[in-house]
């Protein structure tokens, strides 16, 4: 006798971060809400989706949009930090309800901590470039002085 098991296609589910994103400063949490009224939302939820959908059997993108069209991620304040509010995800990213590890670590990892906002930017090196000479010493000698 075959048993069937009817998997729903797909889930919904909050799921909160490990690690350095467990506590944030509110000014993080900020530009990750501001994220969600410009552009990068957009961005942010196909990225989120392609890391949902790893492992699936399909890689076209127009494919995967059009099927799961009313998934959606959204960010989610928390005194503490954030969880992610997800809606109409690939149920192929869950065992037994929970996400996969791995896939929620990668779906952390595409989060919109904006480099080019200032409150996050990164500091300007204070070395200059290497000169076309000292570029070229290196490859012919990565160890040269």
């Amino acid at each position: 006798m075959e048993t069937i098991i009817d998997m729903p296609e797909v889930v919904d589910a909050s799921v909160g971060p490990r690690g350095s994103l467990e506590n944030l400063s509110q000014s993080e949490i900020q530009i990750l809400l501001n994220s969600e009224q410009d552009g990068i939302h957009q961005l942010f939820r196909k990225c989120a989706l392609a890391v949902l959908n790893s492992g699936s059997d399909s890689d076209n993108a127009k494919e995967i949009l059009d099927r799961y069209r009313h998934f959606d991620v959204e960010v989610v304040r928390h005194p503490w930090g954030i969880r992610l509010k997800i809606s109409n995800a690939p149920a192929t990213a869950f065992v037994d309800g929970q996400m996969i590890r791995g896939i929620k670590e990668h779906l952390f990892a595409v989060l919109p901590l904006a480099p080019s906002s200032p409150a996050v930017a990164p500091p300007s090196s204070p070395l200059p470039p290497p000169s076309p000479t000292a570029s070229a010493r290196m490859a012919i000698d990565p160890l040269a002085p």
